[in-house]
């Protein structure tokens, strides 16, 4: 560790000697040759204003009106006017001309009319021979006196007060020429120099012996020089650097005095915190009245002697002579602050602690020891794996905040930073370091880190704030070449941090940083996903396919197919080309199949057709009993259908039986009211209307029994009539008659004993009865008399009875006869007829009621006897269609015959069952006569079963393969004519080719990649927002977290101050200045990012070790061990550079001094270093051997269009680089090389006047271009920044300050322009015949790749020299001569016609599509180490990349690289169209139209002329520097300089043929182009 801190002492006391031995003491102002003026000078002169106070914080010392020449006053005589000459310049004094044309005089209105008489050619009397004198001399004129009278009063009055002011005002010009040429050269827009402007107070002046004069301010206060925007005005500010004391003459004089002045000053700028001003002699004069005696014992402070205004200083004397004037002058940046930085550091190495690891590299051997560096993965807006082994677990990829694009050698710097201490990152010309750098600053940033970012010169950091992250640009403070602007940026910064920490809620943002990162994985998915289903399509669209064995690409299956297309378009199948669709039918069945359909036609219709069976149906006489069956049943329907019968309840088994019943009963009640209409009775009618009334039920109930009885005896006498007995007599006269024959019946004798006496009557009537035509002979005859005898007077009981009961109820009234018996039968009987009629009715009502609902009738079936006939016939209708439903089964048995059958019979003879059997109307004749038709037909049908079923099984088969459609089409379209159109002889073919169309079409996802490729663009769109959402809030927390109390209390405290000092004029405004000072030092830890040059560094940082985790040096080729103060402060390094481009050269060093300092303070370096610490070599040789294991270099290239940059690529870099900018239609300048050769350019010193003449007139005729307004233009020499300062003085005088501002015109060397670039170049080879020694140094290479990768847009070379007239060793001028010649080794002006650089033959089609339509295409555009197929490009700046895939160039396994290059490419701003050659091929019309609507959408229309032209990539012209008017050329035509017209922004001029010089146009005869 000892060694190590030894080495880091040697190393800064070294780096210190060196700046020291470049110091020289400065003893004069005339020595300052950049710039110097006394205050006598500045105050005497127009135009300049002191000490203004723009604001309240803006102060400004010196204001510089940006005047402009006046003419001399023109004489008030118009007579004067005519013969006065007047030169402009006050130092010419006007003239009277001795002549003037007559013509002028005579029509000027300025002379008298007599005057104008007397010069008329008429009033000259001469001859006619004789020519009139054109002139007219001054003596001669009529007013002489009175002209030479009034120019002397003009004279001396007017022209002569114009004179002494225009004195003046030209010298305040001239200063003003001379102070704006300072600013570009301070601004590094002209020369190298390393500047500081200082406003000296005290000049003081003395002739030493020793040193010799001095003429020097004692006091030096830096300030900076800016031109207002506006006004144009230059004005000069103070810097808020530190007042010094300029002592070094006194020093180098060793004057003791020197010490105690330094102390004197040191306390008296401490105590006096308002600040120095040259404007307020007390914040100086203690100091340099002091000085006067402290440094002479004789000298004098010579303001107490001096008149009032009077400001000069006196010549050098014996004695020291302090005046309290001031000067301003420009030199040499002063090393003070560096010196002072470095001892402070060397001053801290023991108390340091460990030095941080970058340091330590430098002071440390290298490692002998072979280490394997895992790299670790990170991912951002793409992936970069890391290079952990196979064996290893795959590690997490880390988060890459990188919120602007980037390619992978970005990422690989952060990769390399995470495992090194330092990087060595090589970025050759435009290869977006700045832009690299600010990824590298936001990443930082966003992990809680703290970035320092220098170089040697402003101009490479001056973009670099801007391209960060608005949101964190307040974090990086840039302090360049404006102080002013910087400090605005710290204070803002400072109140901006403040107000932040206070407010920033922690736990709130963490949550917010979760929920962005838990959105960043989301995307990451989704884009993951989205990158799948397009490398899906791709691949599906880029590989071969395979189809029954065969492999074929798309693009030749496309072909085979767009060739048939017309026969496959008729084949709808969606067959593939997988083994599944492969035919399983053959030519044969093909040909069977033809045969049969051919046979079938229309009768195809059968096929899979079920047909009914010939014995499923009746023949003709059953068919004929059905249809009448059927027929009655539809009227009976239809009787029903209108209404005539009413409706039955239902047709249920149970109603119909009812019906059945009640039909019987109404019957028998018919019958039964028949029998009493017809009987005659009166009584019948009263009987029925007694029933009906009711109320005898008592009576009813006798005569109930009555008639039981009477049927009873009337039962009896049925064996009366068997045996008829016959009586003479009465009975009930002959009581003892009736006795006898009981007597008999019983086998007695009739009367007795006493029977015979006296009965003689009584016996004679007994001999009268008379049984069967005979007396009665046994007891059984008697007994059958006497039941006889019974029988009759029972039958007169009877009777007498009913005619009592006949009182009652309306019967008849019988005789008492038993004969009579009969009678009351009858009309029992009649009774009996009657109850039934009543009761029938009553039952009928109540039945039909409930089955027929709806027949209003039925009320009337009591009194209307013709209701019971019809409610009969209604029942009976019912009952016969329930009969005749049996028929119906029979013709449901038809129907079910016919279920499930197809085809025309199968429907014809459901026409039939459905339309005619059964139809009334229809005859019977016709119905027998249609059906046997039908089953003719029926059996035809049957004989089609052979060809159906071949049909059947090769469609089947066809169906299988795939073929459902044409299959279905087989089935169902017949044969028309004698050809089958759907089985061509070609039919396998064109299955074959419809599987490839189906498949090409399965492929075709031209609508899902372009959903695709627009949904990834949004989710790269959004995480890229998200990034830098994060970056911003990480960046946030991190400052809130690393925010110490002591940093918070200092910001405050700091923003406090500022807001108090105000203008800074109050009393306690130095007390408020030195709390800001103080407060600073301490806020300046919270600012994590800091941007400035080398020399910012010891200025505005603390000299604290390791101070910042990381320190970024660009331009590093550029920078020495000048850079050590930021590498002392840094953890890690990041070193940019290119070895290929200027480098430290140590000009001005002694090399025995240089060798004597490395020996003494070097010799303990490390061995491998040491060489490359010495003043002469960059810092970046040192770091790329020591970090030669960490480093990686930038290729693509951002900056210039390919044909400038090819130089440098081929030249310097082997190749490497990648060139991806392609100028867009308004930034193109074609063509992008012009070579002026000067035919009269010669060097004479330091400059070739002829180039600089050519150059000066080029920028001239640039700027007057309308579309040139906004570009920025540079000069650089190669040989010398003397010719450059020279070009810049012709500009500035030829054009004016506005112009070198407006277009940021800069001239210099190529050290001038290291980090810069402009649209347009100029390159002065200065060099002329006879004078162009060979140069092929590094140094010399290295600047002249510097200047030829400057230009954007065009690169000019301009020279005086020929091939012929350089050296073959001069390598360099050949070798940049020649570039001009041929830009390429095959140079693409040389194709005759674009379309050639078409790579296939789908190129050239896609061409041909455009170019046709009047679309600019440019085929074969290279961007970088990629290529576009083509691009079209729009007037409006659009263009479109169009990818043409699927031909050699794009097949399946470069989809992945041209997806990565497309994606790069897009992030470069450009916009893709892809198309597979087999879609284009297929689909043609729709991909054009897919294409134009693309164009159309980003508004890129049809080009006014053809396609576009081949480039011409350079343009030669002879030219003169010098006028050559009236110069004759060999042609005898006279050259005029200089008036060549300007045209349109490409072609600034037509130069003259004979100087036009072209190999290209000289072949081709082809007009020149710009």
């Amino acid at each position: 560790m000892e060694t190590v801190r030894a080495r880091l002492a040697g190393l800064i006391e070294f780096v210190k000697q060196t700046a020291l031995m470049q110091k020289r003491p400065a003893l004069t102002l005339s020595q300052h040759s950049a710039f110097s003026a006394s205050e006598e000078k500045l105050r005497a002169l127009p135009g300049v204003s002191l000490d203004l106070h723009n604001g309240e914080e803006d102060e400004v010392w010196l204001q510089l009106e940006r005047l402009h020449e006046r003419k001399p006053p023109a004489p008030l005589s118009p007579l004067l006017g005519l013969w006065i000459e007047l030169k402009g310049t006050p130092q010419t004094e006007p003239a009277l001309k001795v002549r003037l044309a007559r013509e002028v005089l005579i029509n000027s209105t300025a002379i008298s009319e007599d005057e104008r008489s007397r010069l008329m050619p008429v009033a000259l009397q001469i001859g006619e021979d004789v020519a009139v004198e054109e002139w007219v001399n001054l003596e001669d004129c009529l007013d002489a006196g009175e002209i030479r009278a009034q120019f002397k009063s003009y004279s001396q009055t007017a022209w002569r007060l114009w004179a002494a002011e225009e004195k003046q005002r030209r010298k305040s010009i001239e200063l003003y020429a001379e102070l704006f040429m300072l600013v570009q050269q301070m601004q590094g827009n002209l020369g190298d120099a390393q500047l500081e402007l200082v406003w000296g107070l005290g000049v003081s002046t003395w002739e030493h012996p020793v040193v010799g004069v001095i003429h020097y301010p004692l006091i030096s206060q830096l300030v900076e020089i800016a031109i207002n925007p506006d006004s144009m005005a230059i004005e000069v500010r103070p810097r808020a650097a530190e007042p010094r004391l300029e002592v070094d003459a006194y020093v180098a004089a060793d004057i003791a005095g020197v010490g105690p002045l330094a102390t004197l000053a040191k306390d008296f700028f401490q105590q006096d915190q308002a600040g120095i001003s040259p404007f307020n002699a007390a914040s100086y004069e203690p100091v340099i009245r002091s000085a006067s005696t402290l440094l002479d014992a004789h000298g004098q402070f010579l303001p107490v002697t001096l008149a009032e205004g009077d400001r000069s200083v006196p010549k050098a004397a014996e004695f020291l002579c302090v005046t309290d004037t001031w000067c301003l002058f420009a030199r040499a940046r002063d090393s003070n602050m560096f010196i002072e930085d470095l001892g402070r550091f060397e001053a801290g190495i023991e108390e340091a602690g460990e030095l941080p690891a970058a340091l330590r590299a430098i002071l440390t051997e290298p490692s002998s020891v072979l280490e394997d560096v895992v790299l670790p993965p990170f991912r951002g807006l793409s992936y970069v794996s890391g290079t952990q082994g196979d064996d290893a677990p795959a590690a997490k990829a880390q988060e890459l905040y990188f919120p602007k694009p980037y390619n992978d050698e970005q990422v690989q710097i952060i990769q390399l930073l995470q495992v090194h201490d330092g990087v060595v990152v090589q970025g050759p010309p435009g290869t977006g370091k700045t832009h690299t750098i600010a990824n590298v600053i936001s990443h930082y940033l966003a992990n809680g880190k703290r970035v320092l970012v220098t170089s040697m010169k402003d101009p490479a950091l001056a973009v670099l704030q801007e391209k960060l992250p608005e949101a964190i640009r307040p974090l990086a403070i840039s302090l360049l070449s404006s102080e002013a602007d910087g400090m605005k940026q710290f204070e803002f910064a400072i109140q901006k941090i403040s107000a932040e920490v206070q407010r920033i809620d922690r736990a709130l943002y963490k949550r917010e940083i979760g929920q962005i990162d838990d959105e960043i994985n989301t995307l990451h998915g989704q884009m993951a996903g989205v990158d799948r289903e397009i490398t899906h399509w791709a691949e599906r669209n880029l590989s071969d396919l395979e189809i029954d064995g065969e492999r074929l690409s798309p693009t030749h299956a496309a072909l085979q197919v767009a060739a048939a297309q017309d026969e496959i378009s008729g084949f709808t199948d969606r067959i593939g080309v997988d083994e599944a669709y492969r035919p399983r039918f053959t030519l044969q069945d093909i040909i069977a199949l033809r045969e049969a359909r051919l046979e079938l036609k229309d009768s195809l219709a059968y096929l899979g057709q079920k047909l009914p069976q010939l014995a499923d149906f009746p023949d003709a006489q059953t068919l004929i009993q059905v249809h009448q069956d059927l027929a009655q049943e539809s009227q009976l329907q239809l009787k029903e259908s209108t209404g005539e019968v009413p409706r039955l309840l239902d047709n249920s088994a149970e109603t119909l039986e009812q019906a059945q019943a009640l039909v019987e009963h109404l019957g028998q009640l018919q019958t039964l009211r028949t029998q009493i209409s017809t009987s005659a009775h009166s009584w019948a009618a009263p009987m029925q209307a007694c029933l009906m009334r009711g109320g005898n039920d008592d009576v009813l109930a006798l005569f109930a029994s009555l008639k039981g009885e009477i049927e009873d005896a009337l039962a009896g006498r049925k064996a009366f009539v068997a045996r008829p007995v016959s009586l003479s007599f009465e009975l009930h006269a002959q009581p003892e008659v009736v006795a006898a024959i009981d007597n008999l019946a019983q086998g007695r004798r009739p009367f007795g004993l006493s029977g015979l006496l006296g009965k003689g009557t009584q016996k004679q009537l007994l001999d009268t009865i008379v049984v069967l035509g005979s007396k009665p002979q046994s007891d059984q005859d008697w007994q059958h008399v006497q039941a006889f005898v019974h029988f009759q007077q029972h039958s007169r009981t009877l009777l007498l009875r009913w005619n009592a009961l006949a009182a009652e109820i309306p019967l008849p009234t019988l005789e008492t006869d038993a004969e009579q018996l009969m009678a009351a039968a009858r009309a029992i009987e009649q009774f009996d007829a009657i109850v039934l009629t009543e009761q029938g009715e009553a039952r009928a009502h109540r039945e039909l009621k409930q089955l027929l609902p709806d027949w209003a009738e039925v009320s009337q079936l009591r009194s209307n006897a013709s209701v019971l006939a019809e409610a009969e016939s209604i029942l009976r209708h019912y009952l016969i269609r329930h009969r005749l439903a049996a028929t119906w089964a029979i013709k449901e048995t038809f129907n079910k015959a016919l279920a499930g059958c197809g085809g025309d019979i199968s429907e014809q003879l459901q026409g039939f069952l459905d339309l005619s059997l059964g139809q009334p109307q229809v005859d019977t004749a016709l119905l027998q006569t249609r059906w046997s038709a039908l089953m003719d037909e029926l059996r035809r049908v049957m004989a089609l079963a052979s060809a159906l079923e071949t049909v059947q099984r090769v469609t089947d088969l066809i169906a299988q393969s795939g073929g459902l459609l044409w299959a279905a089409r087989l089935r169902e379209e017949p044969v028309v004519g004698p050809v089958d159109g759907l089985l061509p002889d070609n039919c396998l073919d064109v299955w074959r080719l419809s599987r490839l169309a189906r498949y090409l079409e399965s492929i075709d996802g031209r609508e899902d990649l372009k959903r695709l490729f627009k949904l990834r663009g949004e989710l790269e769109l959004s995480l890229s927002r998200l990034y830098q959402d994060a970056v911003v809030k990480r960046t946030w927390l991190r400052l809130s977290e690393n925010a110490t109390p002591s940093v918070r209390a200092a910001l405050e405290l700091y923003r406090t101050a500022i807001r108090k000092i105000g203008k800074g004029t109050g009393v306690r405004a130095g007390r408020y200045r030195q709390d800001a000072r103080l407060a600073a030092d301490v806020a300046i830890s919270a600012i994590p990012c800091w941007i400035m040059p080398h020399y910012r560094i010891c200025e505005s940082l603390p000299a604290q070790y390791g101070a910042f985790d990381l320190v970024i040096i660009d331009e590093a080729s550029q920078s020495d061990l000048s850079a050590l103060p930021a590498l002392l402060r840094a953890k890690k390094v990041l070193v940019v550079g290119d070895d290929k481009q200027v480098s430290p050269d140590g000009i001005g060093m002694e090399e025995e001094r240089v060798q004597n300092m490395m020996a003494r303070f070097l010799g303990n370096q490390v061995g491998l270093y040491r060489p490359l610490m010495s003043p002469e070599r960059s810092l970046y040789d040192l770091f790329k051997v020591v970090f030669a294991k960490s480093g990686t270099m930038l290729r693509e290239h951002f900056r210039c269009v390919a044909p400038i940059i090819e130089y440098s690529k081929r030249e310097f870099y082997n190749h490497e680089l990648k060139p991806l900018r392609l100028p867009l239609m308004t930034e193109r300048l074609d063509p992008p090389l012009v070579d002026l050769l000067v035919m009269d350019g010669e060097k004479k010193g330091k400059f070739n006047l002829g180039e600089a003449q050519v150059i000066v007139e080029e920028i001239r005729r640039l700027i007057a271009l309308p579309q040139i307004t906004g570009r920025s233009i540079g000069v650089v020499s190669l040989l010398g920044a003397e010719q450059a300062q020279k070009i810049m003085q012709m500009l500035t005088k030829e054009l004016g300050e506005e112009a070198i501002t407006q277009f940021q015109i800069s001239c210099g060397d190529a050290r001038t322009f290291q980090g810069k670039e402009r649209d347009i170049m100029f390159l002065s080879m200065v060099a002329s015949p006879g004078d162009c020694f060979a140069n092929s140094r590094d140094s010399i290479a290295q600047r002249f790749n510097v200047a030829a990768s400057r230009a954007r847009d065009r690169m000019y070379l301009v020279r005086s020299v020929e091939l012929t007239d350089l050296s073959p060793v001069d390598s360099l001028r050949r070798g940049l001569i020649e570039h001009f010649e041929t830009p390429f080794t095959q140079d693409a002006a040389q194709v005759s016609d674009l379309r050639e650089l078409c790579e296939s033959g789908f190129e050239q089609e896609m061409y041909d599509e455009l170019t046709q339509r009047g679309y600019r295409v440019i085929p074969q555009v290279g961007v970088g180490a990629y290529r576009i197929d083509m691009v079209v490009e729009g007037d409006n700046d659009s263009r479109l990349a169009i990818e043409c895939d699927g031909d050699r160039f794009h097949g399946p396994d470069r989809w992945d690289s041209d997806m990565r290059r497309q994606r790069i490419l897009e992030r470069a701003g450009w916009r893709f169209w892809r198309c597979f050659a087999s879609a284009f091929t297929l689909d043609r019309q729709q991909i054009i139209d897919d294409l134009l609507a693309t164009l159309k959408a980003m508004n890129i229309e049809p080009a006014s002329g053809e396609g576009a032209a081949p480039s011409i990539h350079v343009e030669r012209r002879q030219v003169y520097g010098f006028e050559r008017a009236g110069t004759v050329t060999e042609e005898g035509r006279v050259r005029a300089h200089d008036n060549r017209p300007a045209k349109d922004p490409f072609l600034f001029w037509v130069p003259d043929d004979t100087l036009a010089v072209s190999d290209v146009e000289a072949e081709q005869s082809l007009p020149l182009t710009v």
